[in-house]
């Protein structure tokens, strides 16, 4: 019984970026200015802003002076992004930060006694803190970015 529900807990929690992952966008509905990811064939994968699509074309701000246009039918692949998930990694990071200064704070005690003491809380709260924002910036700073396909052919 409780091997079939931890397989129905691991079901559940793979569900969500199973669903995610839901078939490609069609390029006539992607918005202008979206961040796109262009993969020409033989050429080097180009990030940037999308500025114009017609019939064969598509026409991508890279940041440099001029913007690359690019052959539809000449391209590998082509992705837009979702944004990052930035909230839930902060979140996360927060409380793997704050574990780590609690077993931080754990470690340094040199004696069992030693525990509880006034000195032993105060580096043990000191020590959770410093971990929970240590780990929250870096959540926030790491949150890798999420891409969705783009059908260039129907």
């Amino acid at each position: 019984m409780r091997k079939a529900l931890l397989a129905f807990v691991a079901v559940l929690l793979c569900a969500g970026p199973v669903c995610a992952q839901r078939d490609s966008l069609p390029l006539a509905q992607v918005p202008l200015q979206s961040r796109v990811r262009v993969d020409p064939e033989g050429g080097e994968r180009v990030t940037g802003r999308l500025l114009r699509t017609d019939s064969g074309r598509v026409v991508v701000n890279t940041g440099a002076a001029a913007a690359a246009p690019f052959s539809v039918a000449a391209l590998e692949s082509m992705s837009v992004s979702r944004g990052r998930q930035r909230g839930l990694w902060t979140a996360t990071g927060f409380f793997v930060g704050g574990a780590a200064g609690i077993l931080y704070s754990r470690a340094q005690e040199q004696e069992p006694e030693d525990i509880g003491g006034v000195q032993g809380v105060a580096d043990g709260i000191a020590n959770t803190i410093l971990g929970a924002l240590i780990g929250g910036i870096a959540g926030f700073v790491l949150a890798p970015e999420r891409w969705r396909a783009v059908a260039l052919r129907q």
